[in-house]
């Protein structure tokens, strides 16, 4: 994480991870927004797919954009909502100095992501974001 820049002023390095009980995928040290703590970290990875909360992977070193990683929010049928993954999302573009819109990129085609609702999965329900669009890149089922 110090390749990133980190720890700064916008973001720290999370050791929540420190015995995998947040994701058994991710490193013990996640970058997450500063504003954020382990404790909410927690109740983001309840609601995330496999507990992959969004997590920093990438900070440009001249105009510091990010590029965060995580996987499909658990809405599930009912539309389940995490207010705790409303704030991860939001500190996480308050923490990339000049950005006014964040991006989520999901590699499913939209068809997959709304049918994976009937499963507990899905995606995010943009309305509940503030600042956010989505869009979908189609990519057929690689697993």
């Amino acid at each position: 994480l110090q390749r990133l820049g980190l720890p700064c002023r916008e973001w720290r390095i999370s050791t929540g991870n420190r015995s995998y009980e947040l994701c058994q995928s991710y490193p013990t040290h996640i970058g997450v927004p500063n504003a954020i703590s382990d404790a909410s970290m927690s109740s983001v990875a309840l609601y995330r797919s496999r507990g992959r909360v969004p997590a920093l992977s990438w900070r440009h070193p001249g105009n510091l954009a990010t590029l965060t990683r995580a996987s499909q929010p658990r809405v599930g049928m009912i539309r389940n909502r995490c207010q705790a993954d409303v704030d991860l999302l939001k500190q996480i573009l308050n923490a990339t100095p000049n950005s006014t819109q964040l991006f989520i990129v999901d590699a499913r085609p939209h068809a997959a992501a709304v049918a994976n609702t009937a499963k507990g999965g899905g995606l995010e329900k943009i309305a509940d974001y503030d600042n956010c669009n989505i869009s979908f890149l189609g990519i057929a089922n690689i697993h």
